[in-house]
């Protein structure tokens, strides 16, 4: 089942969209940052967990511990927002037809869209045909239970580490079953590296004739990393917006740096990353502790999102150059940040 969507305006040259999206009774606008339950602020609720096959099999062969996950799960939900709930697989196996029941219900129940479960470890196991002859199999698994008794929009994933020769014959896989939306997994890395991985798929969506037919979700993807003594460093993961994303999820990558030497690493930092909508960067805050920066930088993310809607509607961008840059993008969208406060502060005076 595809999405139920209007596309309002578009920017041609760097496919950034407003677009309505709905989900049974609710919807929201694009581009728009995804918060949590913790926030006050009505949207998208991400909730985000991790699986392998023995918690699955322990669910499998226990009813009550069945009952307690989705007891979880459902303390997670908020009733005034949209609810997606994403399952991180963590094998490098394909799980057998049973095992992927399991874990295709589990997210199915707990979720307003049915959304493939992320698998990075297979993704990072294999090379070349071995990746994507598991990788398919993984997909065509996980449509087989899911498309039986569905009444929700399906939503694939595409790794965004899965080599672009690859795009072709995935988005041919998701089309012939009518998915034409998609969850691009960054898996801790950043679109804004990749910029021609992204122009490979968008394409490969605009052949199909699919492009304005679904959505594209950005997860887990890279914040940016201060270089030395700097005080302040690229949002490499709000700025995938421009990038062509119509909706950015929060970085639930795990570090693989041993807990002591994060701490100690936190604690040679100049404070939390907090998100400038001035720059587009993350300055350091020491007077913030992380969580509380965390939520901080979800709700100026999301109000900057709500602003670009605004930008767009009005100024349409029927005018951008084709040379025009992502960066040039961003900073055509402070220039205008700026004129807006001009205008309100003469108003003021």
């Amino acid at each position: 089942m595809k999405a139920n969507l209007r596309v309002n305006n578009v920017d041609e040259d760097l496919l950034m969209r407003v677009m309505e999206i709905r989900f049974a009774d609710k919807s929201i606008t694009t581009p728009i940052r995804s918060l949590n339950r913790t926030v006050p602020v009505a949207g998208l609720n991400e909730v985000f967990h991790r699986i392998d096959l023995e918690k699955i099999s322990l669910i499998s062969s226990n009813a009550s511990t069945e009952m307690k996950f989705n007891k979880d799960a459902r303390r997670e939900r908020k009733d005034d927002m949209i609810n997606l709930f994403f399952l991180s697989y963590k094998e490098c196996k394909v799980p057998e037809k049973n095992a992927m029941a399991t874990l295709a219900d589990l997210q199915y129940v707990n979720s307003d869209l049915a959304i493939m479960p992320l698998c990075p470890e297979i993704i990072k196991s294999y090379e070349g045909e071995q990746l994507i002859s598991n990788f398919i199999l993984f997909i065509k698994e996980y449509l087989k239970i899911v498309e039986t008794l569905n009444n929700k929009t399906i939503v694939g994933i595409i790794p965004a580490r899965l080599p672009r020769q690859f795009l072709p014959t995935v988005l041919d896989l998701y089309h012939s079953h009518d998915v034409t939306s998609f969850v691009i997994d960054s898996d801790g890395s950043s679109l804004y590296s990749n910029p021609s991985w992204i122009k490979a798929l968008q394409r490969g969506l605009h052949s199909l004739g699919i492009f304005d037919e679904g959505f594209i979700y950005n997860i887990n993807s890279f914040e940016g990393r201060f270089s030395g003594k700097a005080n302040i460093t690229l949002a490499r993961d709000f700025v995938t917006l421009t990038f062509g994303m119509d909706i950015l999820g929060a970085n639930h990558k795990q570090s693989k740096i041993p807990a002591e030497r994060r701490i100690k690493m936190d604690s040679s930092q100049k404070g939390s990353r907090l998100f400038d909508p001035q720059t587009y960067g993350y300055t350091r805050d020491p007077s913030l502790e992380i969580k509380m920066a965390k939520m901080s930088n979800m709700l100026a993310q999301h109000r900057e999102a709500l602003r670009i809607q605004n930008v767009i509607n009005a100024v349409s961008y029927t005018h951008l150059r084709a040379h025009e840059t992502v960066l040039d993008l961003v900073c055509r969208l402070l220039l205008e940040k700026k004129k807006i406060n001009k205008i309100k502060n003469k108003k003021k005076t």
